[in-house]
């Protein structure tokens, strides 16, 4: 079994590392090591070779961590309307003299995919103004330089795409759910009729997006995540954000890097591996992170309770 299989497989379980281990360049069939940045790492287990997943067995900073999804509204029941962008100030800062528009900027989008035939995505000429799409749950083509699973469709691929009749059948990347897109249209939406049928807060920027690999069955039953409910793995998140920040490297771009996703675990303190990451990226030049927070206080998530001798 090859690493790609070993990612992939509900039979190898995923840590992460915030050091090299010594056999990280050995072939072995029982592991496999993917590195992120600097000594922070993946390693990729044979369960029935290691210890089960457990709060006794496995620090808890080295376990993956569970992301849902924040709340939007269904498909259908979205309307486009200017006021929240006026009210928020960005229609002004659209406009002269500043004209902040994205120009330039390249936005990233981590998430559940994205409707890349959608027109909120393209030029005035039908064009795409998607970059690359890396889809992790798509094995079926070429993965990114340096990456071990899924598929990167660049926009030379998007835009055959686009002018076929099904253009899934060049590039299937779907976002099933939509959630991805929401956020993705929200944020970097093309302007379309002048701005009166829709646009987003920076529509001249452009974009790369990277749709998650759903969480592993394993983890999800050690979380107790509910059957319905979406969630990824911190593993495959900051993959997807090795790809986006190295995708624009050689574009001398700025970046923005969007994720619409939330969880509760943790130590809500920053010192997660997950956390000090994104931290060292976004005290870089030219970079920023953006996660969403809050949406959740009618969830009733916060408790108190007190322990009696016997409990």
């Amino acid at each position: 079994m090859n690493c790609r299989e070993k990612i992939l497989s509900e039979d190898y379980m995923s840590i992460l590392l915030d050091y090299v281990p010594e056999e990280a360049n050995q072939e072995d069939e029982a592991f496999c090591y993917q590195q992120v940045d600097g000594t922070l790492g993946i390693y990729y287990l044979d369960r029935s070779a290691v210890l089960p997943l457990s709060p006794v067995n496995y620090l808890y900073r080295y376990l993956p961590q569970l992301f849902c999804l924040g709340a939007f509204p269904a498909a259908g029941s979205r309307t486009f309307r200017t006021e929240p962008l006026e009210d928020s100030g960005i229609l002004a800062q659209q406009r002269p003299p500043l004209e902040l528009t994205g120009r330039r900027v390249v936005m990233a989008f981590i998430d559940t995919g994205i409707s890349y035939e959608n027109p909120v995505f393209r030029y005035s000429d039908g064009s795409s103004r998607i970059l690359a799409i890396w889809d992790q749950t798509d094995q079926s083509g070429q993965s990114p330089e340096g990456f071990l699973y899924g598929t990167e469709y660049v926009r030379e691929q998007i835009d055959r795409a686009l002018e076929l009749e099904d253009p899934h059948s060049l590039v299937p990347e779907k976002d099933e759910i939509g959630h991805g897109t929401a956020v993705a249209s929200v944020a970097a939406g093309s302007r379309l009729e002048e701005g009166s049928l829709f646009t987003g807060a920076a529509p001249d920027c452009e974009i790369v997006a990277v749709k998650l690999r759903p969480a592993k069955q394993y983890l999800r039953d050690y979380y107790r995540i509910a059957d319905k409910e979406p969630a990824y793995s911190t593993d495959d998140i900051l993959l997807a954000v090795k790809y986006v920040q190295q995708f624009v490297i050689p574009l001398y771009r700025p970046i923005v890097i969007c994720l619409g996703l939330g969880t509760s675990f943790g130590s809500h303190s920053g010192v997660s591996l997950f956390s000090e990451y994104l931290q060292r990226i976004a005290r870089s030049v030219s970079q920023a992170v953006v996660i969403g927070g809050g949406n959740e206080g009618n969830t009733a998530g916060h408790f108190r309770g007190r322990l009696t001798e016997n409990q």
